[in-house]
């Protein structure tokens, strides 16, 4: 038989072998799933990481002010697995100023140094990586008078008086400032006075009493004015000034008063500021005034306690008034008479006065040289 029919033959009876022929595809013969190869860990390579913090100033003042010279500290730790550089950058506001570069092993730190000039007052912002602070820079002080008061107006010699001075720091940082204070232009204290920033302080000093008189205390641009008092009681019928000497009249003077004592002081309607007779009379007490010349005269008179023979006053609840009426002196003379005026002022305070009075002030109040 030829070949090719018995490898026909084979292929037949190779296919006859198997079941026969349906309409439905073979089930395939199931078999088992590849399963995946376990992993083989990779490692990371080695390298450095660096920790910033810290950020500090090397010293601290008690004040930054605008120009210091300052130095601040910052640690670097390496924190990494290898050896390594790290460039450490100073900022301030933003705007780098300094640059350091340290090489560490793994778990070495450094601590690095940087210096600074501190600029205008108020807060900078400093960074080293991720390290930051705060810069606050003051404004300087600026200590100045402000105040100046006095304990009073006005002393007796054997008083005490003291002046109390405020200064005023309009500045922020802490200012010393001495204080001269000066009692008619000369120096009588000096004393240095620390005031903090934008506070205010008030320091009492003591003055040695002057002679009597008027004074003036100054410190700084301020001046405050006083009197020293020289207390003395006059006896009734002291004259105290008498410009019209040398005439007829006649003047009593009655005081009802029975705490106070009175000063009665004429001067003239021409010119009512100055006084042409005064004269004291203590309380309960009558006093005449004898030889005044003619002449028409405004009255006034003074109630009070305690007079001071330097400035002719009372410094003791003083009250002062002056007649509505004018007192007018006239002498007549005739061949066998003279005539003359005679007044009588009774001074009390009651009701029913036939006489008419007002209040003046200090300042309208005749002046007794």
């Amino acid at each position: 038989m030829p070949r090719w029919w018995a490898g026909l033959l084979a292929a037949v009876l190779v296919a006859g072998c198997g079941a026969a022929p349906t309409s439905q595809p073979p089930t395939p013969t199931p078999t088992a799933a590849p399963t995946a190869a376990p992993a083989t860990p990779s490692l990371a390579p080695a390298a450095p990481a660096f920790q910033v913090g810290g950020l500090r100033l090397a010293s601290t003042p008690a004040e930054i002010l605008p120009g210091d010279e300052l130095e601040y500290m910052v640690r670097v730790t390496n924190v990494g697995t290898a050896a390594g550089s790290y460039e450490a950058v100073f900022s301030v506001d933003g705007t780098a100023t300094g640059r350091q570069s340290v090489t560490l092993d793994v778990g070495q730190d450094r601590i690095l140094y940087f210096a600074t000039t501190a600029g205008a007052a108020g807060d900078h912002a400093l960074a080293v990586g991720d390290a930051g602070a705060i810069l606050t820079v003051l404004e300087p002080a600026a200590v100045a008078v402000t105040d100046l008061e006095l304990t009073a107006a006005g002393v007796p010699t054997t008083g005490e008086i003291a002046a109390f001075v405020t200064l005023a720091n309009r500045g922020g940082a802490y200012g010393t400032i001495t204080v001269a204070v000066m009692v008619d232009g000369k120096v009588v204290e000096t004393r240095p006075v620390t005031v903090a920033g934008g506070a205010l302080k008030t320091v009492e000093i003591p003055l040695a009493v002057p002679r009597p008189g008027r004074h003036t205390v100054t410190a700084g641009d301020l001046a405050e004015k006083f009197v020293v008092w020289k207390i003395t009681r006059p006896s009734t019928g002291t004259i105290l000034v008498n410009k019209i000497k040398g005439g007829m009249g006649r003047m009593t003077i009655k005081n009802g008063d029975d705490e106070r004592d009175v000063v009665l002081v004429l001067a003239r309607s021409s010119s009512p500021s100055t006084a042409v007779l005064a004269v004291y009379v203590r309380a309960n007490r009558s006093y005449t005034v004898k030889a005044i010349r003619d002449g028409t005269y405004v009255v006034y008179f003074t109630f009070g306690k305690r007079w001071d023979s330097y400035s002719k006053s009372f410094t003791l609840s003083p009250e002062r008034y002056r007649f509505e009426d004018t007192a007018r002196f006239r002498t007549t003379r005739t061949s066998t008479s003279v005539r003359y005026s005679v007044f009588t002022i009774s001074l009390h305070q009651s009701g029913g006065g036939s006489a008419p009075t007002d209040a003046v002030g200090d300042e309208d109040f005749p002046a007794v040289p």
